[in-house]
């Protein structure tokens, strides 16, 4: 066992180091535009104040991100999937995969962006129409000692199938020192269908040797399934590439 695992570990670097030195077959710099991607690991996935893991275990993350500037000057158009695991109970799915775009700039300081995300589950069963799409909205404002945001998001069948949705956020960061910073966010969730309810996070988040990591509090308020919407903290440490 002890040979079969060398043996392995000696193969996965010398691929490792054949795929660093090899010439990329489209590279970089011959296509317009930037990408990304990033990782994360959570000790829940927590959507809107709602914990998306029944279960209560640890969510990973990961996403892949394409930017690029547009005709117009300071607008820039992007695009991008993430995906987490979830657990909303049996024959309900288990992965959560998002596909977003929009466009976004700034204009005298503010910085804005319109775009749209389709939330999608495969694996979960038709009947439960848990797909839905919404389009946002966001404005943005740096004073220095403190940076402000409001957004709003906007469903015309959230999932469901429970109607109208709409989603009202506001928050503001306050850096403290170095990369440590504080922010507090506060949403609004009003569903047709459904009772509306609000929401905060106070999170403390900062780099640390490359690593993004935030200790964050959530809670609800007015909504009925306390079992998943209960106050908690949540830890979470990310990496961006």
């Amino acid at each position: 066992m002890k040979k079969t695992c060398l043996a392995f570990g000696a193969m996965v670097l010398a691929m490792g180091v054949s795929q660093a030195n090899a010439e990329s077959l489209i590279p970089a710099e011959d296509v317009p535009g930037e990408f990304s991607a990033g990782m994360a690991l959570t000790t829940d996935y927590i959507f809107r104040g709602v914990s998306q893991n029944s279960d209560g275990t640890p969510a990973i993350q990961g996403s892949i991100d394409y930017s690029v500037d547009t005709p117009v000057e300071g607008v820039s158009f992007y695009a991008g999937a993430w995906g987490s695991n979830i657990e909303f109970g049996s024959d309900a799915g288990s992965i959560e995969i998002d596909y977003y775009g929009g466009f976004g700039g700034e204009v005298q300081g503010i910085g804005w962006d319109v775009g749209f995300v389709y939330f999608s589950y495969p694996g979960a069963p038709d009947a439960s129409n848990l797909d839905y799409w919404e389009g946002n909205a966001n404005l943005g404002y740096d004073f220095g000692m403190f940076a402000v945001s409001a957004g709003i998001n906007a469903s015309p069948d959230f999932t469901g199938e429970t109607g109208d949705a709409f989603y009202y956020t506001a928050g503001v960061d306050v850096p403290l020192f170095k990369s440590l910073a504080l922010g507090f966010n506060f949403g609004h969730q009003t569903v047709d269908q459904l009772e509306d309810y609000s929401d905060i996070k106070l999170g403390l988040s900062a780099d640390v040797v490359g690593f993004g990591m935030e200790l964050a509090y959530h809670d609800t308020f007015n909504r009925a399934d306390s079992s998943l919407s209960d106050e908690r903290a949540v830890f979470t440490i990310s990496r961006s590439f």
